[in-house]
């Protein structure tokens, strides 16, 4: 919405510069390129600063008169807001990339995590969430070396047995030791 008002403004005042009936060129060739008919980079950059600091402005006057923040709580979190609504977009959007795209040889390749020829369930889903970004190898490293402890037997497979023979020899996850039973 922002970006198309952003262009819906620079068409505008595009339009108002070409007018001969001018009489300020000089001086608007510093915002304006006339013969790329065009605005400059330094005039968008100015813009968009301005729009986030309005939309910063206005979040904190409202949390201010609202919420009763302080100026500095009210300003923080509308710097916040604005900011990482951005963010989380890109986020979303990329997941959505990710999730929408066929596979390809080369990333069945790289998600056959056991180089058997084919790719379970298990495997695919490690593969996506690590595409995406949400979860890095230094995780599975972490949740493979605790499902080892608690596999002892060895077998790929965790049983209650082996959860029980794992709760008697002390090695009871960290929240059972601390005393919290959730």
């Amino acid at each position: 919405m922002v970006s198309y008002v952003l262009d819906l403004q620079e068409h505008l005042l595009i339009t108002a510069i070409k007018n001969p009936r001018s009489a300020r060129k000089h001086r608007h060739n510093y915002i304006f390129d006339i013969k790329k008919g065009r605005m400059r980079v330094r005039m968008k950059v100015a813009l968009a600063l301005g729009v986030v600091a309005i939309c910063v402005g206005i979040g904190a006057t409202v949390l201010r008169k609202v919420e009763n923040m302080g100026w500095l709580d009210a300003v923080y979190l509308a710097v916040m807001s604005v900011t990482t609504m951005r963010i989380d977009k890109r986020h979303r959007a990329m997941a959505n990339w990710v999730l929408s795209r066929d596979m390809t040889v080369s990333e069945f390749l790289a998600a056959d995590i056991d180089n058997n020829g084919y790719v379970t369930k298990s495997e695919f889903v490690i593969y996506k969430l690590k595409e995406m970004g949400k979860i890095s190898d230094k995780d599975i490293k972490m949740i493979v070396e605790q499902f080892q402890r608690l596999d002892s037997g060895n077998c790929g497979k965790i049983t209650l047995s082996d959860l029980l023979q794992s709760h008697h020899l002390g090695h009871e996850p960290r929240d059972m030791k601390r005393g919290k039973n959730s």
